[in-house]
């Protein structure tokens, strides 16, 4: 309930302080619980904490490695890396989280830019190609449209994403 409540609220800008507390919570009362983890690893990231965001996420995929959502862990993990400017890591992960679920609209919006940094234009061209095939109408981070508050972050991932032509 933590976990799921902590996210609503972080995700939907309610009370993002309140919602990192809330999942502070469910890991403290159970430092076993993989989705705590990969819950708090994206709230972290969003923030822009990159490192201990990566931490949350290899220890979510630790705890639950059979988790049918491991795409978005790996997501997650490409974010970190991307924000911390190892970009060849970055597009490493969002390689295995496309394998794992090609369908997955942030992890191919994350995978362009994460491609874009890392060099591999082909690759970024091929993640948007497909993100666009799913999602048309998907464009360029606006500040009310994604969970992300580090203004860092977004300005990277919007600065990327122009360089691939994603449209505005």
């Amino acid at each position: 309930t933590l976990v799921d409540l902590g996210w609503a609220l972080f995700h939907n800008r309610v009370d993002c302080d309140g919602a990192i507390e809330m999942l502070e919570r469910a890991v403290r009362s159970n430092p076993s619980y993989g989705q705590a983890y990969g819950t708090r690893g994206w709230l972290r990231v969003c923030d822009g904490v990159s490192d201990a965001a990566i931490a949350d996420f290899e220890q979510a995929m630790r705890f639950s490695p059979r988790d049918p959502f491991t795409f978005a862990t790996m997501t997650g993990l490409a974010l970190g890396h991307f924000n911390a400017s190892r970009y060849a890591e970055a597009a490493d992960w969002s390689d295995k989280s496309i394998q794992a679920f090609p369908y997955f609209v942030p992890g191919l919006a994350a995978a362009v830019a994460c491609h874009v940094e890392a060099g591999r234009m082909e690759d970024a061209q091929k993640a948007k190609a497909q993100l666009l095939r799913i999602a048309p109408n998907w464009r360029l981070l606006r500040d009310d449209s994604t969970p992300i508050r580090s203004t860092d972050m977004r300005a990277k991932m919007r600065a990327a994403a122009r360089k691939a032509g994603m449209p505005e």
